[in-house]
């Protein structure tokens, strides 16, 4: 099957709904490389795999920015550059994040029914945020390998005793990080309630839930969570949580915020 790559170079890649990852060459890699469509912060470290003789295999993993199948495309996705592959293969990385998907032997073709435009955890996350009146969510960010992005829902944001709180998601790009409760799943989204100390930059998550990509979620228990108030660090998800709630708590007007949880 002819898929292109980074709206850049076309390649013919076999159906494999076995592998967990869409595999490259390194002859491919390079190409992309050298057309400028590969960045540094795409290099995502290598991983172990199982081959189907049961053998394993250490690889690298790269992310890349598009992958089209006729008029489908997916962006971010993960792949792995085996280096001396005889065969491209279209793998659970692609396949997984499509609604529905199946061969048609008479034809010969891909059957693509349907397309996710979100990861499958976005709509759950949504209703999950039951303090929001609306789904009013606002991108604040992502990592920096751009794999996690950080939203906060601005109708839920509350201030009680000059302190905001608010609901955040942080949606994981599919199979880059395992569960946190269920290690042996992979995490699609976080939401959590966090409250923030906006003059003393302090900062504590109330409540949270890990959806994973299966469909089930864990809503980790309270004794679990942070039980006191911890320093927000510069550059993290907590200080741009912080950054963003206190300033649209104080757009709102509702209280003077305190430096007094």
């Amino acid at each position: 099957m002819p898929v292109v790559i980074n709206d850049r170079i076309t390649r013919s890649f076999m159906i494999d709904s076995g592998a967990s990852d869409v595999t490259i060459s390194a002859e491919v890699l390079a190409a992309l490389t050298r057309a400028g469509t590969i960045a540094s912060t795409d290099f995502l470290g290598s991983q172990v795999y199982q081959l189907a003789d049961g053998s394993k295999t250490r690889t690298q993993r790269v992310r890349i920015r598009s992958l089209r199948v006729g008029g489908v495309e997916l962006r971010d996705v993960i792949v792995s550059v085996a280096p001396h592959a005889d065969l491209l293969l279209l793998g659970q990385s692609f396949l997984g994040r499509l609604q529905s998907w199946a061969i048609d032997n008479q034809r010969h073709l891909l059957a693509i029914n349907e397309v996710l435009a979100e990861h499958p955890a976005v709509s759950p996350v949504a209703k999950h945020a039951a303090a929001a009146a609306t789904d009013d969510w606002l991108s604040i960010g992502q990592s920096k390998d751009g794999l996690q992005r950080l939203y906060v829902n601005r109708s839920s944001i509350r201030v009680k005793n000059g302190i905001p709180r608010a609901w955040f998601k942080t949606i994981f790009s599919p199979h880059t990080v395992r569960g946190l409760e269920q290690r042996n799943k992979w995490i699609s989204a976080i939401v959590s309630r966090d409250a923030f100390n906006c003059v003393g930059a302090t900062a504590r998550t109330e409540e949270a839930t890990e959806y994973y990509d299966d469909g089930t979620n864990y809503a980790v228990p309270a004794a679990e969570l942070r039980a006191g108030w911890s320093s927000v660090r510069p550059g993290t998800g907590f200080n741009n949580e912080m950054g963003v709630t206190c300033k649209l708590a104080g757009a709102q007007g509702s209280q003077r915020l305190s430096s007094n949880p």
